[in-house]
C-alpha cells in the first residue's frame, strides 16, 4: 500500500503535488475548524446566553432583596423554625429540604424555581426574624436551584 502511494506520490509532476499539499492542507484545516473551533464557539454563546439570563433572574432577587422592609411588619413564628420553613415554604410554592447545621442554622436547599417566589419567600423569612448567612444561586433549564443558610435571631 505505501509503495503504492509514493509511486502515485513519485508519478505527479511538482505542480500537480504542490495542488494536493495545498488541497490536504485546506482540508486539515476545515476538519479542525467544524471539528474542535466551530463546537467551542457554539458552547460558548451558549454559555453566554445561560448567563445573561441567570444575571437578570440574580438582579430581581436581589433588587426583591433591597426592598424587603427593617424588620416591620415582622411575623411571630409560633412553631418549630424548621416546620415555619417548611410550611411557608410551600405556601409560596417551593419544594424545600432542610438540614439543621451543628450551629444552629439552617440549610435549605431548593430547586427548579423562579426568582419571584424565592424572593417573596426569602421576604416573609425576613420579616419573621430569620437572618440570611449565606445564598448560592446557579440556573438549570430556565429555573433557579440553589440553598440559602438562615440564622435564627
Amino acid at each position: 500500500m505505501r509503495a503504492a502511494l509514493e509511486q502515485f506520490w513519485y508519478g505527479l509532476n511538482l505542480r500537480e503535488q504542490r495542488l494536493l499539499m495545498a488541497a490536504g492542507a485546506l482540508l486539515a484545516v476545515a476538519v479542525l475548524y467544524w471539528g474542535a473551533v466551530h463546537p467551542l464557539l457554539m458552547k460558548r454563546a451558549e454559555a453566554e446566553r445561560q448567563l445573561q439570563h441567570a444575571q437578570a433572574q440574580w438582579q430581581a432577587v436581589a433588587k426583591a432583596l433591597r426592598q424587603l422592609p427593617q424588620q416591620t411588619g415582622v411575623e411571630k413564628v409560633v412553631e418549630e423554625p424548621a416546620d415555619w420553613l417548611r410550611n411557608t415554604a410551600r405556601g409560596s410554592g417551593l419544594t424545600i429540604t432542610i438540614t439543621v447545621q451543628a450551629d444552629g442554622a439552617y440549610r435549605v436547599a431548593f430547586a427548579q424555581t423562579d426568582a419571584g417566589m424565592l424572593a417573596g419567600w426569602l421576604k416573609q423569612v425576613h420579616n419573621a426574624g430569620f437572618g440570611l448567612r449565606s445564598l448560592s444561586l446557579r440556573q438549570k433549564q430556565g429555573s433557579l436551584q440553589g440553598q440559602v443558610v438562615l440564622i435564627w435571631q
